[in-house]
Protein backbone atom coordinates (compact mmCIF):
# COMPACT_ATOMS: atom_id res chain seq x y z
CA UNK A 1 0.00 0.00 0.00
CA UNK A 2 2.84 2.37 0.89
CA UNK A 3 4.53 1.65 -2.45
CA UNK A 4 1.27 2.34 -4.33
CA UNK A 5 0.89 5.62 -2.45
CA UNK A 6 4.43 6.78 -3.26
CA UNK A 7 4.76 5.49 -6.83
CA UNK A 8 1.28 6.28 -8.16
CA UNK A 9 -0.70 8.69 -5.95
CA UNK A 10 2.21 11.06 -5.25
CA UNK A 11 3.16 11.54 -8.93
CA UNK A 12 -0.49 11.93 -9.94
CA UNK A 13 -1.05 14.55 -7.23
CA UNK A 14 2.02 16.54 -8.31
CA UNK A 15 0.95 16.31 -11.95
CA UNK A 16 -2.44 17.85 -11.09
CA UNK A 17 -0.76 20.44 -8.89
CA UNK A 18 1.65 21.50 -11.65
CA UNK A 19 -1.22 21.64 -14.18
CA UNK A 20 -3.25 23.86 -11.82
CA UNK A 21 -0.35 26.25 -11.24
CA UNK A 22 0.62 26.41 -14.91
CA UNK A 23 -2.90 27.66 -15.68
CA UNK A 24 -3.02 29.94 -12.62
CA UNK A 25 -5.73 27.86 -10.96
CA UNK A 26 -3.61 27.85 -7.78
CA UNK A 27 -1.30 30.69 -6.66
CA UNK A 28 2.46 30.08 -6.82
CA UNK A 29 4.19 30.26 -3.41
CA UNK A 30 6.88 32.88 -2.91
CA UNK A 31 10.28 31.14 -2.97
CA UNK A 32 13.75 32.58 -2.53
CA UNK A 33 17.02 30.70 -3.07
CA UNK A 34 19.61 30.36 -0.31
CA UNK A 35 23.05 28.96 -1.08
CA UNK A 36 25.84 27.74 1.22
CA UNK A 37 29.35 28.46 -0.01
CA UNK A 38 32.86 28.93 1.38
CA UNK A 39 35.67 31.35 0.59
CA UNK A 40 37.69 28.45 -0.88
CA UNK A 41 34.99 27.52 -3.41
CA UNK A 42 33.04 30.67 -4.17
CA UNK A 43 35.13 32.21 -6.97
CA UNK A 44 34.86 29.03 -9.04
CA UNK A 45 31.44 27.65 -8.14
CA UNK A 46 29.18 30.67 -7.76
CA UNK A 47 29.45 32.10 -11.31
CA UNK A 48 28.29 28.76 -12.73
CA UNK A 49 25.39 28.33 -10.31
CA UNK A 50 24.19 31.95 -10.42
CA UNK A 51 24.24 31.96 -14.21
CA UNK A 52 22.16 28.78 -14.37
CA UNK A 53 19.67 30.13 -11.80
CA UNK A 54 19.09 33.38 -13.68
CA UNK A 55 18.77 31.50 -16.97
CA UNK A 56 16.00 29.40 -15.38
CA UNK A 57 14.09 32.60 -14.58
CA UNK A 58 15.15 33.25 -10.97
CA UNK A 59 15.58 36.96 -10.26
CA UNK A 60 18.91 38.03 -8.77
CA UNK A 61 16.90 39.76 -6.04
CA UNK A 62 15.64 36.31 -4.95
CA UNK A 63 19.13 34.74 -4.71
CA UNK A 64 20.99 34.85 -1.38
CA UNK A 65 24.52 33.47 -1.04
CA UNK A 66 26.11 32.92 2.37
CA UNK A 67 29.85 32.45 1.99
CA UNK A 68 31.53 31.03 5.09
CA UNK A 69 35.08 31.25 6.41
CA UNK A 70 35.53 35.03 6.68
CA UNK A 71 36.81 37.02 9.70
CA UNK A 72 33.67 39.18 9.92
CA UNK A 73 30.24 39.55 8.37
CA UNK A 74 29.87 41.70 5.27
CA UNK A 75 27.15 42.22 2.68
CA UNK A 76 27.24 43.30 -0.95
CA UNK A 77 24.68 43.20 -3.75
CA UNK A 78 26.37 42.11 -6.98
CA UNK A 79 23.41 41.08 -9.14
CA UNK A 80 22.44 38.84 -6.19
CA UNK A 81 22.58 39.13 -2.39
CA UNK A 82 26.05 38.08 -1.23
CA UNK A 83 26.81 37.71 2.47
CA UNK A 84 30.31 36.94 3.78
CA UNK A 85 29.88 35.31 7.21
CA UNK A 86 32.22 34.61 10.14
CA UNK A 87 31.62 30.87 10.34
CA UNK A 88 32.02 27.91 7.99
CA UNK A 89 29.18 25.57 8.85
CA UNK A 90 29.28 23.63 5.56
CA UNK A 91 25.70 22.68 4.50
CA UNK A 92 24.17 24.58 7.41
CA UNK A 93 25.77 27.99 6.72
CA UNK A 94 22.86 29.41 4.70
CA UNK A 95 20.14 27.78 6.81
CA UNK A 96 21.66 29.19 10.03
CA UNK A 97 21.75 32.68 8.55
CA UNK A 98 18.25 32.83 7.07
CA UNK A 99 16.76 31.41 10.28
CA UNK A 100 17.68 34.46 12.35
CA UNK A 101 17.25 37.20 9.74
CA UNK A 102 13.79 38.58 9.06
CA UNK A 103 13.03 37.98 5.38
CA UNK A 104 9.73 38.43 3.62
CA UNK A 105 9.28 35.11 1.89
CA UNK A 106 7.18 32.00 2.31
CA UNK A 107 9.80 29.39 1.32
CA UNK A 108 13.55 29.05 0.93
CA UNK A 109 14.97 26.56 -1.53
CA UNK A 110 18.36 25.53 -0.18
CA UNK A 111 21.27 24.71 -2.51
CA UNK A 112 24.94 23.80 -2.20
CA UNK A 113 27.24 25.98 -4.32
CA UNK A 114 28.43 22.82 -6.11
CA UNK A 115 25.18 22.64 -8.09
CA UNK A 116 23.87 23.96 -11.36
CA UNK A 117 20.25 23.97 -12.49
CA UNK A 118 18.40 23.44 -15.76
CA UNK A 119 16.00 25.77 -17.55
CA UNK A 120 12.91 24.25 -15.86
CA UNK A 121 14.22 24.65 -12.30
CA UNK A 122 12.11 27.69 -11.35
CA UNK A 123 8.89 26.18 -12.66
CA UNK A 124 9.52 22.85 -10.94
CA UNK A 125 10.44 24.17 -7.48
CA UNK A 126 7.21 26.19 -7.40
CA UNK A 127 5.34 22.88 -7.34
CA UNK A 128 4.65 23.05 -3.60
CA UNK A 129 1.67 21.04 -2.29
CA UNK A 130 -1.43 23.15 -1.74
CA UNK A 131 -1.41 22.52 2.03
CA UNK A 132 2.01 24.25 2.27
CA UNK A 133 4.14 21.73 4.23
CA UNK A 134 7.01 22.91 6.44
CA UNK A 135 9.56 21.22 4.15
CA UNK A 136 9.81 19.53 0.77
CA UNK A 137 13.06 17.59 0.12
CA UNK A 138 14.14 16.76 -3.41
CA UNK A 139 13.89 13.05 -2.60
CA UNK A 140 13.66 10.56 0.23
CA UNK A 141 16.50 10.46 2.76
CA UNK A 142 19.31 11.20 2.15
CA UNK A 143 18.79 14.36 0.13
CA UNK A 144 21.86 16.42 1.23
CA UNK A 145 19.47 18.87 2.97
CA UNK A 146 18.50 20.16 -0.49
CA UNK A 147 14.91 21.25 -0.93
CA UNK A 148 12.28 23.76 0.15
CA UNK A 149 11.87 25.02 3.73
CA UNK A 150 9.06 27.24 4.97
CA UNK A 151 10.59 30.37 6.52
CA UNK A 152 8.44 30.10 9.64
CA UNK A 153 9.69 26.52 10.13
CA UNK A 154 13.32 27.63 9.98
CA UNK A 155 12.55 30.32 12.57
CA UNK A 156 11.12 27.60 14.83
CA UNK A 157 14.34 25.57 14.39
CA UNK A 158 16.75 28.46 14.97
CA UNK A 159 17.95 27.10 18.33
CA UNK A 160 18.62 23.68 16.79
CA UNK A 161 20.54 25.24 13.89
CA UNK A 162 22.76 27.19 16.29
CA UNK A 163 24.27 23.85 17.37
CA UNK A 164 25.76 23.46 13.90
CA UNK A 165 27.78 26.68 13.84
CA UNK A 166 31.44 25.98 13.15
CA UNK A 167 33.98 28.79 13.54
CA UNK A 168 37.14 26.68 13.27
CA UNK A 169 39.27 26.92 10.12
CA UNK A 170 41.43 23.96 11.10
CA UNK A 171 41.35 21.21 8.45
CA UNK A 172 40.95 18.40 10.98
CA UNK A 173 38.10 20.27 12.71
CA UNK A 174 36.38 20.91 9.40
CA UNK A 175 36.57 17.22 8.47
CA UNK A 176 35.16 16.28 11.88
CA UNK A 177 32.38 18.84 11.46
CA UNK A 178 31.61 17.52 7.97
CA UNK A 179 31.32 14.00 9.33
CA UNK A 180 28.86 15.23 11.96
CA UNK A 181 26.90 16.88 9.14
CA UNK A 182 26.74 13.55 7.29
CA UNK A 183 25.40 11.86 10.42
CA UNK A 184 22.77 14.57 10.86
CA UNK A 185 21.92 14.92 7.17
CA UNK A 186 18.32 15.99 6.54
CA UNK A 187 17.78 16.67 10.25
CA UNK A 188 15.26 19.44 9.48
CA UNK A 189 13.42 17.33 6.92
CA UNK A 190 13.22 14.40 9.32
CA UNK A 191 11.87 16.55 12.14
CA UNK A 192 9.16 18.10 9.98
CA UNK A 193 7.55 14.68 9.39
CA UNK A 194 6.21 15.70 5.98
CA UNK A 195 5.55 12.61 3.78
CA UNK A 196 5.89 14.47 0.47
CA UNK A 197 9.06 14.82 -1.64
CA UNK A 198 9.86 16.14 -5.10
CA UNK A 199 9.53 12.71 -6.75
CA UNK A 200 12.13 10.68 -8.66
CA UNK A 201 15.89 10.78 -9.07
CA UNK A 202 18.71 9.04 -10.91
CA UNK A 203 22.51 8.88 -10.93
CA UNK A 204 24.45 10.05 -13.96
CA UNK A 205 27.36 7.62 -14.29
CA UNK A 206 29.03 9.62 -17.08
CA UNK A 207 30.10 13.19 -16.29
CA UNK A 208 29.84 14.14 -19.98
CA UNK A 209 26.06 13.57 -19.84
CA UNK A 210 24.08 16.56 -21.08
CA UNK A 211 20.47 17.54 -20.45
CA UNK A 212 18.56 20.83 -20.81
CA UNK A 213 21.54 22.06 -22.85
CA UNK A 214 23.70 22.18 -19.70
CA UNK A 215 27.28 20.90 -20.12
CA UNK A 216 29.13 19.41 -17.16
CA UNK A 217 31.69 22.07 -16.09
CA UNK A 218 35.39 21.22 -16.23
CA UNK A 219 35.93 22.04 -12.54
CA UNK A 220 33.71 19.08 -11.62
CA UNK A 221 35.34 16.34 -13.71
CA UNK A 222 36.70 14.68 -10.53
CA UNK A 223 33.28 14.55 -8.91
CA UNK A 224 30.28 12.28 -9.26
CA UNK A 225 27.32 14.00 -10.90
CA UNK A 226 23.81 13.31 -9.63
CA UNK A 227 20.85 14.62 -11.61
CA UNK A 228 17.44 15.23 -10.04
CA UNK A 229 14.91 15.61 -12.90
CA UNK A 230 12.06 16.46 -10.54
CA UNK A 231 13.69 19.89 -9.99
CA UNK A 232 16.14 19.97 -12.96
CA UNK A 233 19.12 20.01 -10.59
CA UNK A 234 22.68 18.75 -11.04
CA UNK A 235 24.74 18.12 -7.87
CA UNK A 236 28.48 17.50 -8.18
CA UNK A 237 29.63 15.37 -5.24
CA UNK A 238 33.16 14.80 -3.93
CA UNK A 239 31.86 12.53 -1.19
CA UNK A 240 29.69 9.49 -1.70
CA UNK A 241 29.41 6.16 0.11
CA UNK A 242 30.34 8.22 3.22
CA UNK A 243 33.94 8.67 2.03
CA UNK A 244 35.49 11.90 3.34
CA UNK A 245 38.81 11.84 1.46
CA UNK A 246 38.38 15.00 -0.63
CA UNK A 247 35.61 16.69 1.28
CA UNK A 248 37.32 20.10 1.37
CA UNK A 249 38.64 20.10 -2.20
CA UNK A 250 37.00 20.94 -5.51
Amino acid sequence: MKLFFKKILYPFYFFLLRYSRNFDLLPKPQIKICISSTRNYAAKTLPLLIKSLTESGISGNDIYVFEGGHPSKEYVFESFHHYLVAHNSIDFTALIEVAHIEFETCYWFFLHDTCIVGKDFKRLIENIPHFMPDTLPIKDYPSMNIGAYKHTYLKEKEELLQRYINKSANQASLLEFKEKGVQDEDILFRQSKNPFVYNGWKLLKDNSYKRDDVAIPDIYTNRVCEYFPQVALYKFKANYHLELTNVLEL
